[in-house]
């Protein structure tokens, strides 16, 4: 059975030369892009997806690309299930994963500027009736920790290391509870605060936090508080065709090709423990919008969150190094344009912003490009990574 998750930010760039050093928004480039669809148009969304889709063997493909100013176009190839007929459409649900982890360090953000929560502040200060329980060194983790995988706290990667937890009884919102006294009353994977490691269970940690300071389930605060404001309408937990038979089921790889999974099948993820950290599912526009959102935080335009914030989140955090506050941080680099200003190498460098996801059975990837004033979001309900990764490298190239 697939893995629960193989948590990576974007590296399949194959223009990625030096992982980010400093924050991913950048002076404006001196010439403001055409809009996305002067850029790419439609019908050349349709070929990038089909191409690979043809080449890939994947079941399907969907990708959403915006600009500065909100235009988008967006398009899907392939079917929901390999070996039926339904074909897969923009505004279809794709399991996104780990893309929950921007929006939850979003919905951070916003608590910590209404002065519910600080950066700094630490699990004990938010849950003092566990403090005497907690190891020494766990009692100042705190949320910046947390969100920049930079805790200790130990990864939760793979569906055996859950299974190896105590069975949580009580509501959902308890169980998450249960969960985050689970994690803070046993040694760290590593000392807080010293090395970068990824962390599933550190965002779940995190959202049990959201919910204890915001009063109001984590999946309340996602649909109430950042979801609708941004006209989001399709999203969703867990596996998308769960609740809908008709949308797109996951696929992995076999020796004979691609095998669907079932919705209602034994693999899932925890809907108690991981909704925060990667059990999210929506379509390709929906996340398109939520980039938006940062994209335009990113160039002078903030929603939701002051412009301050939005830096902050897209600043790397030592020791992490090539993270922030929910985003991976990566300087790309291509050939300079007739005009444009380069290094001593011929080639032009800016910072993107970046976060993929899979549990296994879809795959995401997204790029937020503040110098480039796009975002794009692309997914395949396959295990399969590289198609997703050369759709977005087609679809950036564009943009240049």
């Amino acid at each position: 059975m697939p893995p629960f998750h193989q948590p990576r930010v974007l590296a399949a760039v194959a223009v990625l030369l030096v992982l980010g050093s400093g924050a991913a928004a950048q002076a404006p480039p001196t010439a403001r892009p055409r809009t996305v669809p002067a850029r790419l148009p439609r019908a050349a969304l349709d070929s990038i997806l089909e191409s690979v889709r043809r080449e890939s063997g994947v079941p399907g493909l969907s990708a959403a690309v915006i600009d500065l100013d909100g235009n988008m176009v967006s398009s899907a190839v392939g079917v929901r299930v390999m070996g039926l007929g339904s074909r897969v459409t923009p505004r279809d649900r794709f399991h996104v994963a780990s893309l929950a982890k921007p929006m939850t360090a979003t919905l951070a953000a916003m608590l910590v500027e209404e002065g519910k929560l600080r950066w700094s502040s630490t699990a004990a200060e938010v849950f003092p009736e566990w403090a005497d329980s907690m190891p020494p060194s766990l009692r100042g983790v705190t949320l910046e920790m947390l969100l920049s995988h930079t805790a200790g706290i130990r990864s939760f990667e793979s569906g055996a290391e859950y299974d190896s937890l105590p069975r949580f009884g009580g509501s959902p919102v308890e169980r998450r509870a249960a969960f985050a006294r689970y994690l803070l009353t046993r040694p760290p994977a590593s000392a807080p605060g010293t090395r970068y490691q990824y962390s599933n269970a550190g965002y779940a940690l995190v959202g049990a936090m959201l919910e204890r300071v915001a009063g109001e389930p984590i999946e309340k605060l996602l649909v109430d508080r950042l979801w609708r404001p941004l006209g989001i309408t399709t999203g969703g937990f867990g596996w998308p065709a769960r609740a809908d038979p008709w949308q797109p089921w996951g696929h992995y790889t076999t020796e004979i090709g691609q095998l669907p999974h079932p919705p209602d099948g034994k693999y899932a993820l925890d809907p108690a423990l991981a909704v925060s950290s990667g059990d999210v599912n929506m379509s390709m526009e929906d996340l398109a919008r939520f980039l938006h959102l940062h994209l335009q935080g990113l160039r002078g335009r903030p929603r939701l969150l002051t412009a301050r914030t939005f830096a902050r989140m897209h600043t790397p955090v030592a020791p992490a190094g090539a993270y922030g506050l929910g985003w991976g941080l990566a300087t790309l680099a291509r050939e300079a344009g007739p005009g444009e200003s380069a290094g001593a190498d011929g080639r032009v460098r800016f910072r993107v912003s970046e976060h993929d996801g899979s549990t296994g059975v879809f795959y995401t990837t997204v790029m937020v490009s503040p110098t480039r004033d796009v975002a794009i979001a692309v997914a395949t309900n396959s295990d399969l990574r590289d198609p997703a990764n050369r759709v977005l490298r087609a679809i950036h190239a564009r943009f240049r």
